[in-house]
């Protein structure tokens, strides 16, 4: 026979079975968007763009779900990240870089997001600088390249980089700001004329990712090599010496890190299942040969942990660079 104290425990049982199947249900329906779209914040043709086409067909497969790529370019990629930052439920996966989410907001007065508004999920490599002098540029080494500078401090070294705010701009003074180099800052709309004026004698010279015709330009000689920005040389290029190498400067990595990130208000569940999809892509030998081939090392991260304890130390480096010169946003 049932009492009065049983029948109400069978209720409350009752109510806590379907609370729990309520809030599964939802947690369910949290980590599975209806489709995903990896949203690359430049024109189609750049090495986030080959990566994001890359890991997308594996992702489709790991998610479940419809994943398309998406290549939404402008405001130094602001315009992608934004519409990342407002798809909360990780529909909107951005492959990102420091460039739009950490500098942008540092060095466009337009861009109203913070660094602190995205998280990264992990990364597939990383996308070295290089630093590049005109062909008649008197040294051969970065320690003989800072010994000019010194000797000669009447006259600045004239640089480039692709705008204020822009990682070539805050490295090169990190860069004038370790060796007490007198430095002239010439902003330019892109890479490629920068390169070009580099190669011409035009400026002294630059910070510039390795990339498009760079490294024919160091092989030919019509421009000087200097050093890798990476923490260590390259498999790929292994005769190529890094900056690190040098006696005078130290500890200067200035390489891109490349991976997804998503809105920091994502769902837990919705961030790790995007963090296994990233770590079957980067299994797989064809997606890693395809990167590679992007330009890409090999120093790929899928704990989530490491991921975030990079994305901060970054956005630390940064906002302690463009803080000591009084960054102003454009």
């Amino acid at each position: 026979m049932l009492t009065t104290s049983s029948i109400r425990l069978r209720v409350l049982r009752g109510a806590a079975l379907i609370g729990l199947v309520a809030g599964t249900t939802l947690a369910m329906a949290q980590s599975a968007p209806n489709q995903f779209s990896i949203v690359v914040p430049y024109a189609p043709g750049g090495p986030a763009d080959s990566a994001a086409r890359l890991i997308r067909p594996v992702f489709e497969s790991t998610l479940g779900k419809t994943t398309i790529v998406e290549n939404l370019a402008g405001a130094g990629g602001s315009i992608g990240a934004t519409k990342v930052l407002r798809a909360i439920d990780g529909s909107q996966i951005l492959m990102g870089s420091p460039n739009e989410v950490i500098l942008a907001p540092l060095g466009l007065s337009a861009v109203k997001y913070k660094a602190d508004d995205f998280r990264l999920v992990g990364t597939v490599g990383e996308l070295p600088y290089v630093l590049i002098a005109r062909p008649d540029f008197p040294a051969g080494t970065v320690d003989e390249l800072i010994a000019y500078a010194k000797a000669n401090a009447a006259r600045s070294l004239s640089y480039g980089s692709m705008g204020s705010g822009s990682i070539n701009h805050l490295a090169t003074e990190a860069f004038g700001a370790k060796t007490g180099v007198r430095l002239n800052h010439i902003p330019y709309k892109g890479a490629a004329p920068l390169v070009q004026d580099v190669a011409s004698g035009q400026i002294d010279f630059a910070f510039t990712p390795l990339a498009g015709p760079v490294q024919g330009l160091i092989e030919t000689g019509r421009v000087k090599f200097f050093g890798l920005t990476s923490a260590a040389r390259s498999a790929r290029w292994a005769d190529w010496p890094t900056v690190n190498e040098s006696k005078v400067l130290k500890d200067f990595v200035y390489s891109i890190w490349v991976g997804p990130v998503v809105s920091k208000s994502t769902p837990e569940p919705v961030v790790q299942r995007i963090n296994a999809a990233l770590a079957e892509a980067l299994r797989q030998p064809d997606v890693r040969k395809g990167l590679a081939a992007a330009g890409f090392l090999g120093t790929a991260t899928t704990s989530l942990l490491d991921a975030q304890k990079l994305y901060t130390s970054e956005a630390d480096k940064f906002r302690s660079i463009a803080d000591a010169i009084k960054l102003q946003p454009q």
